[in-house]
This record gives structure tokens, C-alpha cells and sequence, in this order.
């Protein structure tokens, strides 16, 4: 037997209903996994001269190659989902590929008759790179709607197999059915006693094949025979009492097989057996069979070659009587079209057999015992495409029948089955599981990095930070406020204005001012005044003004300062845990009411870089980067800067006004330099300086270019860099540092979730396996091993750091490895 998926695919339905409409707009509705839905419209007219040559064309298949056939599907596809529905579907099929066994079933519900006509089964993805009913992820399927209660799935063995081999009278070629006869007889015995083949062969009636069907208890119909198209419909050639020819159609084989309700499948292998009336939604062999009860049938919808119809036969039997997917009928056809696909490659044959569908899960039949276990995937999927069905069956039960009352005790039974296997898995593997999570989740603030200080002081030590060579800083302090005999303030501003002519004059890049400018005073004209000239010259020198609060979704700066060429940023810090200071880099307002907020170091970066034109400032809230974009007449393509943390702002931010609860905030971690660098002679210039006539030309001389940040030297305004530790920061060097990190690139970036616990979970495994190895199993031995296990934990998350600026939770990695000891040693003493 060939390879089936025996592991088997877990099928998520994809419905696609195409609904009544003009010729060329008919609406097309789809709902997707997780309920959600999308709705378009199908532009195409069946009836247009290049569809009704193409199929023709389709129809011959001396006249069908590879690349026909896939741009006639390309053709199907761009139609059928264009627009949202495609979009849905991509994503949907995205999102279970992803997953172990999973796949999506696509089911179509076309009522327009001409449409339903077109081979469907044709659907070619681009993305996918080929055909949908080739894909082993994929099942295609015509789904239908049938008024007939639904059937009993429980079979007893062994199962029973009806096949009819039909030979029709001249002028109709005899048959050579013998391969197909030896591949299915081949596969009856591969199966051993599980399946029961019978044979109806020769001049066969309508009669004969009802006869048979009331005789046998059948539970799977196969037809091997001629097929024609009647009118506007198929039929199948049977004879009549004379020998003569006489075609079985619709209605007479829904009424015939519509009785037999102990049929599960019927497979037709005759070719025009899934043809369907163009002027009658239902009218068509297979559809009728469906529409009177049989839960599904597999037919032909044009011809198809010999070795293409016995290697369909072996393959579809293979899969369907096995037990990994024992009475699944769409993935025991998507398998057989596979193998169609990779025996014929340039062959329309894979597409030729086309799956009618009534049931919700593709489960046909049940056999007591041989529900697979559910320690697979597979096994787990079957357990509950069983569950489904027969919750479909209790609902189509009479109240307190018998039927019913089985069922309901089968499905608590199954659902008891996979109950037993999650407690058994919990069991196996709950004692770790508990632990780490209970350390990550429970004990633990994931950003409470008590022992990244180490990891900064090595990380420092190994490789300091360095202040970038276009920062410098302008330097108020206490002395500052003696030489001009008043505390630092607002009344400081017909100084700053000052200040602002001899830093432009001088050609500094950016003036960064860290003050309070929220409240009007009488300079505000000539500070308006100085920066404006200062923007004005060429190059230009840009001001950026700090604020902390929102007057009316404005920043709460003065209004004459506002309306002058100044930049604006927040001058806001935050904290996570003992870890360095954050800065809120960008703020968004998703409803748009509020335009977006840069922090002062951001305005600042984006000043001094671009300085002829401000670009766009943005936040990818998607994959978390912080961005910038061409506007203005900038010549550079949009760019990323780094990734950054992203968070809701909420009521606790009101540390910070300019950050209201709902919006989208952007956070950097800074990556601090060393303070000396920031107080350095040759990076300093003190502010009464540059308005001294003799000292101005020598501190003016070091600016030039620079971006200057302009900040207050006092215990008013200073900072812990770290919670609870002695070595503090003044605000404007947190905000140099914030500068820092745009212009150098490099930020702290707390590891995210999953890597933290991939990293856990590596270490855990290595841990047991020194813990529990032979040789390493004694006391000793395996506290060593546990010992180096740690080591290498630490050193990698040093290394994350020198390189990336990557902190791991160094504490949380420790205790997992000194968990994963304790419980791997009481385990292995426990067993033995």
C-alpha cells in the first residue's frame, strides 16, 4: 500500500456560497475559521466565448497542458476570491498551516446551475504555487444542503463493498477493468477482514443494482462503467431486459439509491458522472444522490485515463479504510488527487473527481474499536470530527428515541477519551509546566530584572557605551542662577532667546531645551522671534520646546511659542521595574483625535538628521518598530529605526498628562552612558558662557553642527537610573541618553516572551539530561552538570546583550534550571 497521511490532516471549514445573480456580478459570501466572514462578488459570465472555449478546450485532453491548466485555475481563483474573500482565505490558510496536521476545507455552495458546471476543482494558487486540490492541506469539496436525515455512521465489520461493473452494448467500447479490478481486490487484502467486496458485473439493469442493494446491507458503492450526458445532465449506461442500452439518470438513481440508507459513499468512475445541468441547480447524478440522502458521493467530471482512475481507486480505499482516517472521505481524496498529481504531472486528471458533501466533518463511518487513539494530532482531530457528527446526528433524532440516547452515550463516551488523554498528558508533563509558569506568570513581574544590573555592570565593563560625537550639552546650574540672580523659569526666556541667536549664529544643528514653556510670559515674543530666525538660516537651525501636558489635545506650551517654527517633544520618563529608565519614543491616538507626540529625544533625533525637511514620524504597531518616512520633499525612502515595546497607555500614566489612557505608546529602553561622558569639559558648556563676550567664541567654537541639548544641573531635577539605586541622572542627560540611543542605533530590548521561555525550556531540557544521563546521575556529578547548564545560560544572555543590547530575565533562567534539577532528581529517584 502506498504511504497515506497517517498521521492524517485536521480539516478547518472554509465555506464559499455563490449566490443567484446577473451573469458577470454574482454575489459571493465566505466565512472563515474563528467566524469570520467576508463578502464580494464573482465577475464571471460562463457564457462569455472565452469561457465556453476554454472549456472545450479542457474537455480535450490532447489539447491541455501544465501551463493551461494552471492559468485556467489562476483564472478560477482571481474570480472566485478576489478582493476581501481571498484576502480571508489566505489568511485563514495561513493561520492552519501553522499548525501540526491542520488544513482548510474548502466548500463551495454555488447555486447558479452554469456555475456550478465549471470545474472548480481547477483552483490554482499563486501563493501556494499550484493547484488547491492538489495540496494535501487542502480539501475541496461541493458541499450540499439535503432535507433527508442524516445517516448512522456506526458500522459493524467488516466492511461491505458493493462494486458494479457495467458493460454496456455495442456501439460502447468494452471495458478493461481488470487493473482497477486487481487494485481494488489488492487493497481488500492489504485491509485483510476489514472490508468485504462483492461484485455485480456484466449486462447490469437498474433492476439488478436495486436488487442487489436490498440483498446486501452495503455500506459503499463503487461504479465502474460508461457515462453520457442526457440533455443537459449525466447519466450512467446501464442495460435494459433487452440488452440494449438505457441510460440511468437522476431521478431514477436518487430514487433507487435514496433507499438503500445503509450507503455511506458512492463512488462513480464513469466519466460525465459529476456533470451538472446548467439550467438546474440539483439536476446532475451526483447532486441528486446527495440531495436524497447519501451522505456523499465521489464522481468524474470528464473522462480520465485508465491508470489515473485505478491509481485514484487504490489510493482513495488505502486512505479511507485505514485507521488513522478511517470514514474521512475528503482527505482520503485529497490524497488520491495528490498522487494523480505527482503520477501525471502535466494531466488535467487530478482535478476530474469532484467530492459531494452533505456532512459537516467528511466522516462517513465509525467502527467500534478502531477509533484511533488520542495521543496524536490525527488521533484527536478523528475523536472529534466523530464528536461533531454525531451531535449532528442527535439533533436530527426524535426526542428521547433510542437513536438518540446512543448517540448522546457515544458522544460522551468519546469526549470522555479525550478528557483521559489531556489528564494523562498534564500528568506527564504538569510538575515542570506548573513550575515555570507559575515563575513566569505568578511569582515573577516579567520585567523585574533584579539581576540586569550584573548583566548592565559586565555588559558596560566589556563593551561601554559611547556618547555619540554630535551631542553637546549647554549646562544650567546653581551658579548659572547666581550670575543672573533668579531661580531657573519662565523668566528665563528673554535669556534663552539669547542663547538661540548665538547657537544658530554659531551653526548648531538642534537646540534641545528641557524646560517648562507652558505658561505665556512678555519674552515669549523674543524667544518666538530667535527661533524663527534660527530656522530660517542656511543651513537651519531647529529648536525642539519639552512639555509634559495637553491644553485642549495641543501640547501645553505658550501659544506665541507654539505658533512659532519651534518642534515640540514629551518630556516624559518612565520606569520598568530595577531596569533602566524607558522613554515613551511616540505617542498615537488610534480614534485620531489627538495628533501623534514624539518624545524631546525623538523631535531632537529628527531635527538634527533631517534638517532641511522634517520627515514623517510613525509606529509599526504590527512588528513594533519605530519608523521614519519620506515627506516633505525628503529624498529618502521610508526607514526603520529599531524595535521598540508597545503598549495601551492607561490611567497610571498619569505621571505623565501628554500620555492619555488609550493611546498607542512606542517605549525605548535606554541603554545609559557611562556619566563621566556625559559631564565631560569637552561635551559641556555652561550656559552663562555663551552669553559672556569673552568666553562665547571659544564655547561656541564646540557646538557647531552639534545637536545641544540645553538642561538643568540640579537635585530638583535628577533622577535614580536605576529603582533603589544610588546613581542618579540629571533629566537632561536622560533625555541626551534617549538621543543617544537614535543616533548610535542601539537600545535596550527586554527579550520577548517566547524567547525568554525558549531559552528557559532549552536549559530545562539540558538540566534534565545531566540530571538523569548515566554516568552524571550521582549528587555531585549532577549539580555539576546543572552548575555549567546555568553558566551557559548566563553567557548567553551576556552575549544577547553585548551584541543586541538583548536582556534576558537572568533570575528567572537561574531558578528554571534549579527547578528542572530538583524535580528530574526526585523523578529519577522516584522511579527507581
Amino acid at each position: 500500500m502506498s504511504a497515506c497521511y497517517a498521521r492524517g490532516v485536521d480539516y478547518a471549514n472554509f465555506e464559499v456560497i455563490v449566490s443567484d445573480g446577473p451573469p458577470g456580478a454574482y454575489p459571493v459570501y465566505v466565512m472563515g475559521t474563528r467566524s469570520r466572514a467576508a463578502s464580494g462578488t464573482l465577475a464571471l459570465d460562463p457564457t462569455a466565448d472565452e469561457w465556453v472555449d476554454a472549456l472545450a478546450r479542457l474537455e480535450d485532453r490532447h489539447r491541455t497542458d501544465r501551463e493551461f491548466l494552471a492559468a485556467f485555475g489562476r483564472e478560477l481563483y482571481r474570480r472566485l476570491l478576489a478582493g476581501e474573500p481571498g484576502e480571508l482565505f489566505e489568511d485563514c490558510f495561513r493561520e492552519v498551516k501553522g499548525r501540526n496536521h491542520a488544513g482548510i476545507r474548502l466548500r463551495l455552495r454555488i447555486t447558479p446551475p452554469a456555475l456550478a458546471a465549471l470545474p472548480w476543482e481547477l483552483l490554482y494558487s499563486d501563493r501556494e504555487r499550484n493547484h488547491l486540490a492538489s495540496l494535501a492541506r487542502c480539501s475541496l469539496v461541493r458541499f450540499m444542503a439535503s432535507d433527508q436525515p442524516a445517516r448512522e455512521i456506526d458500522v459493524n465489520p467488516p466492511l461491505r463493498m458493493l462494486v458494479c461493473i457495467a458493460q454496456a452494448p455495442p456501439p460502447w467500447p468494452q471495458l478493461d477493468v481488470e487493473a482497477e479490478r486487481t487494485a481494488i481486490e489488492e487493497t481488500r487484502r492489504a485491509l485483510g477482514d476489514r472490508v468485504e467486496v462483492r461484485w455485480l458485473e456484466g449486462a447490469i439493469t437498474a433492476q439488478a443494482i436495486a436488487t442487489a442493494l436490498v440483498e446486501h446491507d452495503v455500506d459503499c458503492f463503487h461504479f465502474i462503467g460508461h457515462g453520457e450526458r442526457v440533455g443537459d445532465s449525466g447519466a450512467l449506461v446501464l442495460c435494459d431486459g433487452n440488452g440494449d442500452a438505457a441510460p440511468l439518470g437522476d431521478a431514477e438513481a436518487a430514487e433507487i439509491f435514496g433507499r438503500a440508507t445503509g450507503i455511506k459513499l458512492m463512488m462513480l468512475n464513469a466519466c460525465k458522472g459529476a456533470s451538472r445541468s446548467s439550467t438546474d441547480s440539483i439536476a446532475g447524478i451526483a447532486p441528486a444522490l446527495v440531495q436524497a440522502g447519501v451522505p456523499a458521493v465521489v464522481a468524474m467530471q470528464h473522462t480520465i485515463l485508465d491508470e489515473a482512475a485505478v491509481l485514484f481507486a487504490r489510493s482513495f480505499y488505502e486512505c479511507f479504510f485505514g485507521d488513522a482516517n478511517l470514514g474521512l472521505v475528503d482527505v482520503a481524496v485529497s490524497h488520491a488527487r495528490g498522487q494523480i498529481g505527482r503520477r501525471f504531472p502535466s494531466q488535467r486528471d487530478f482535478a476530474m473527481p469532484v467530492v459531494f458533501l452533505r456532512t459537516e466533518t467528511g466522516l462517513l463511518l465509525s467502527v467500534p474499536g478502531r477509533t484511533p487513539a488520542a495521543a496524536s494530532a490525527a488521533g484527536r482531530a478523528r475523536l472529534q470530527a466523530e464528536i461533531a457528527t454525531r451531535e449532528a446526528l442527535v439533533a436530527d433524532a426524535p426526542a428521547d428515541s433510542p437513536r438518540r440516547t446512543a448517540q448522546v452515550e457515544r458522544i460522551a463516551a468519546l469526549r470522555g477519551r479525550l478528557r483521559r488523554h489531556v489528564l494523562a498528558v498534564l500528568a506527564g508533563v504538569g510538575a515542570l509546566a506548573a513550575t515555570l509558569v507559575a515563575l513566569w506568570l505568578a511569582l515573577f513581574d516579567p520585567y523585574d530584572l533584579r539581576l540586569e544590573r550584573i548583566t548592565l555592570a559586565l555588559g558596560h565593563a566589556l563593551s561601554p557605551p559611547t556618547l555619540h560625537a554630535d551631542i553637546a550639552f549647554v549646562r544650567i546650574d546653581a551658579d548659572s542662577e547666581a550670575r543672573y540672580g533668579q531661580r531657573l523659569g519662565p523668566s528665563w526666556r528673554a535669556l534663552h532667546a539669547r542663547v538661540v541667536d548665538a547657537l544658530a549664529e554659531a551653526g548648531a544643528s538642534t537646540i534641545v531645551f528641557d524646560g517648562d514653556f507652558a505658561h505665556a510670559t512678555t519674552a515669549d515674543d523674543a524667544l518666538a522671534a530667535a527661533i524663527d530666525r534660527a530656522a530660517s538660516r542656511a543651513p537651519p537651525t531647529r529648536v525642539v520646546l519639552g512639555y509634559t501636558d495637553l491644553w485642549d489635545e495641543a501640547p501645553a506650551i505658550a501659544p506665541r511659542l507654539r505658533a512659532s517654527r519651534a518642534h515640540t517633544g514629551v518630556a516624559c520618563f518612565g520606569g520598568i521595574g530595577s531596569l533602566a529608565r524607558t522613554m515613551p519614543a511616540i505617542a498615537i491616538d488610534p480614534a485620531g483625535a489627538r495628533p501623534s507626540r514624539p518624545s524631546l529625544a525623538l523631535a531632537a533625533f529628527v531635527a538634527h538628521r533631517y534638517r532641511g525637511a522634517a520627515p514623517r514620524i510613525g509606529l509599526a504597531v504590527g512588528d513594533a518598530s519605530l519608523h521614519l518616512g519620506a515627506a516633505g520633499g525628503l529624498a529618502a525612502t521610508e526607514r526603520r529605526l529599531f524595535d521598540t515595546e508597545v503598549r495601551t497607555a492607561t490611567q497610571d500614566d498619569n505621571a505623565c498628562p501628554a500620555l492619555a489612557a488609550g493611546d498607542v505608546v512606542g517605549s525605548l529602553m535606554l541603554d545609559p552612558v557611562p556619566a563621566a561622558s556625559l559631564r565631560e569639559t569637552a561635551t559641556v558648556v555652561r550656559y552663562e558662557d555663551l552669553l559672556d563676550d569673552r568666553a562665547a567664541p571659544a564655547a561656541l567654537a564646540a557646538l557647531r553642527g552639534r545637536a545641544v541639548v540645553v538642561g538643568y544641573a540640579s537635585t530638583r531635577d535628577d533622577f535614580a537610573l536605576f529603582a533603589g539605586s544610588g546613581e542618579r541622572r540629571f533629566g537632561y542627560e536622560l533625555h541626551a541618553d534617549a538621543l543617544n540611543s537614535l543616533l548610535t542605533d542601539r537600545a535596550i530590548r527586554p527579550a520577548g516572551t517566547a524567547v525568554q521561555l525558549g531559552l528557559m525550556l532549552a536549559l530545562v531540557v539540558a538540566t534534565v539530561a545531566v540530571s538523569v544521563v548515566p554516568g552524571w546521575s550521582g549528587r555531585w556529578p549532577s549539580r555539576l552538570g546543572a552548575l555549567a547548564v546555568a553558566t551557559v545560560g548566563l553567557a548567553v544572555a551576556l552575549v544577547a546583550y553585548l551584541v543586541g543590547a538583548t536582556l534576558f530575565d537572568s533570575f528567572y533562567l537561574l531558578v528554571a534550571v534549579a527547578t528542572a534539577h530538583w524535580l528530574a532528581t526526585r523523578t529519577r529517584r522516584w522511579l527507581e
